[in-house]
């Protein structure tokens, strides 16, 4: 696991010709790497609250599947350890979530449930947001594109024309002052949609200063699955760009520091 004490990173690329210097900073503050932390082990082993059975970790990913063909186990979530208060703040200005995902299954969402499907749950001082990885739409059919959605009794896209046929890295970054501000959506390192934050927020205060993540239709009798490569809380509302991204704004040539794993 990346020690979230020591781990701040900075990425300085050159843009074109014109010599404009782009920095990009992102300390971590909690997050769980199924991979890194190898196959067998859990977040549960590394401070994570777990809820309902425990999910199985390959050495790959997590693998969340509940009920038709697994109905024993690897149906419940983990709550990250808190991070430190006033971090996550409305006005500390920004914070982001960031996930690795792949959802397996096409789950019609549960009127009156807060949850549908896969999710990821967080809370900040004053509101508490969840989103869905969604795979299709939503109706039980066959196909891999969907997206991602937000709310509770219904549900609104974030981000769409998701090929959902290989896992994904989502990086939700806060930013503004209270009583709200906006979450920027960013695929693989690259802005794809804003939401307003108070378009997805919430009461509560499940989640306060952490993340949870897994199976929001636990014990509804539904297929839920997903495979969980990462998930994490930064400092930093921008995620830190990676090659792909970097390729995209024409710095192919350039090399950017990756986020490194321990």
């Amino acid at each position: 696991m990346r020690k979230a004490s020591m781990l701040k990173l900075s990425t300085w690329v050159l843009v074109g010709t014109l010599g404009v210097g782009i920095q990009a900073d992102a300390a971590l503050l909690v997050g769980f790497d199924a991979a890194a932390a190898g196959a067998g082990v859990t977040p549960a082993s590394q401070g994570w609250s777990q809820f309902g059975t425990p999910m199985v970790n390959n050495g790959a990913f997590l693998l969340q599947d509940n009920t038709a063909d697994d109905p024993a186990t690897s149906s419940g979530e983990y709550l990250s350890p808190t991070v430190a208060a006033g971090t996550m703040a409305l006005t500390s200005g920004q914070y982001g979530i960031e996930f690795r995902v792949r959802p397996l299954t096409d789950v019609p969402f549960l009127g009156g449930s807060h949850y549908a499907n896969a999710y990821v749950f967080w809370s900040d001082d004053t509101f508490a947001y969840n989103i869905t990885v969604d795979l299709d739409t939503d109706d039980g059919g066959a196909g891999t594109t969907g997206g991602i959605k937000y709310g509770q009794n219904s549900l609104s896209d974030a981000v769409l024309g998701i090929d959902w046929s290989v896992p994904h890295t989502i990086y939700i970054g806060y930013t503004g002052t209270a009583p709200f501000g906006s979450f920027d959506f960013y695929v693989d390192g690259v802005l794809t949609s804003t939401v307003a934050a108070g378009s997805l927020a919430r009461t509560g205060s499940f989640a306060r200063d952490a993340v949870d993540f897994g199976d929001g239709t636990t014990g509804q009798g539904l297929d839920v699955a997903a495979e969980w490569y990462s998930v994490s809380i930064y400092d930093s509302a921008a995620p830190i760009p990676e090659p792909a991204s970097l390729a995209l704004m024409g710095l192919g040539g350039l090399t950017a520091l990756r986020r490194r794993r321990a």
